[in-house]
């Protein structure tokens, strides 16, 4: 499990713009979770890269190929959006809790992911991806420009003896 957090950058403009569309088209399906969360603005539902674009994630899946991403979805703020202090636990008590959360920035924003427990705000930056544990408590204040897109997602550690005993 990461101990708080890790970036690095995705400089892929077509795949971006890529998520984007999507987002954008999955905040107007029926099954979207607009308002319905602690995101306080437009999303998507919490599995629609899983289960509706899950070739969209290919590029995304392949940086972080340690790792089985089983939960993404696209956040669409517009001015005065926000998202309440939360973590990533998983509050199923028959799961195990997630070993990675993650944010992909699909636009620039003078508004980062400020994370609680650190007292550390991560700037939010167009391609930046941020890995961070999954029990950090996590916020987004008031979006102050027009628009704040991201797409963001949750994983467990790939089991390497389970892949090893498959491939035998």
């Amino acid at each position: 499990m990461i101990k708080n957090f890790e970036t690095f950058y995705i400089n892929d403009e077509k795949y971006i713009e890529l998520l984007k569309k999507n987002i954008y088209e999955g905040v107007n399906e029926k099954s979207n979770f607009s308002y319905k969360t602690n995101v306080k603005a437009k999303m998507t539902s919490y599995w629609y890269f899983i289960n509706e674009k899950p070739k969209s994630l290919k590029k995304l899946k392949s940086l972080l190929n340690n790792y089985n991403i089983t939960e993404s979805w696209g956040n669409l703020y517009s001015k005065g959006d926000y998202t309440l202090p939360h973590n990533h636990n998983n509050l199923d008590i028959t799961l195990k809790n997630y070993d990675v959360s993650g944010v992909l920035y699909l636009t620039n924003s003078k508004t980062g992911t400020y994370f609680n427990d650190l007292n550390i705000e991560i700037k939010a930056e167009k391609g930046k991806v941020i890995l961070f544990n999954p029990n950090l408590l996590h916020s987004v204040t008031q979006i102050q420009e027009d628009k704040r897109i991201t797409l963001s997602f949750n994983g467990f550690k790939k089991d390497i003896n389970r892949i090893k005993q498959k491939q035998r």
